[in-house]
């Protein structure tokens, strides 16, 4: 049969993309998050936050999840209008690197209070980079419940 959904969280952050940034350190050892990182993490966290707000309290999430994350890269400018044309919605297969958007989204979402308990939750992501009109990233949560056989337990 396959999962079914019973939770759902989805909220779209306008602007580009920014990928979770290497681990900074200073001259005495401390250890810290690149202000850009930093800055988006909350970003996402706000995000979350206000469309968390509208579905009510308490923990959303409390089991496995499945984070579907859509990365939207705005066109140049300098393109043609038929460029465009052709490279809406296609990969876009240039830095930054898709790994690391999932991880500055994730880590967000840890931020946000009382949406799951820690990132270990997810038991799955799907995550695209596309050419798009306008920059944005589009974030799905959704609970995962077990129902007969299916590829989470091999059933």
């Amino acid at each position: 049969m396959g999962r079914r959904v019973t939770n759902r969280l989805t909220f779209l952050l306008p602007g580009a993309p920014v990928p979770k940034g290497r681990p900074r350190m200073t001259k005495r050892g401390h250890v810290f998050t690149p202000k850009k990182t930093a800055s988006y993490e909350q970003s996402i966290a706000l995000a979350a936050q206000a469309a968390k707000s509208k579905l009510g309290g308490g923990l959303l999430f409390d089991g496995p999840v499945m984070v579907t994350i859509h990365c939207h890269f705005g066109m140049p400018k300098s393109w043609s209008r038929k460029r465009k044309e052709q490279m809406l919605y296609e990969p876009h297969i240039q830095l930054p690197d898709l790994d690391n958007l999932v991880k500055a989204v994730l880590d967000g979402l840890n931020h946000t209070f009382n949406v799951w308990n820690d990132d270990k939750q997810v038991a799955a992501v799907k995550a695209t980079k596309h050419w798009a009109e306008s920059s944005s990233v589009l974030v799905t949560v959704e609970k995962i419940i077990e129902i007969g056989t299916n590829d989470w337990n091999r059933k």
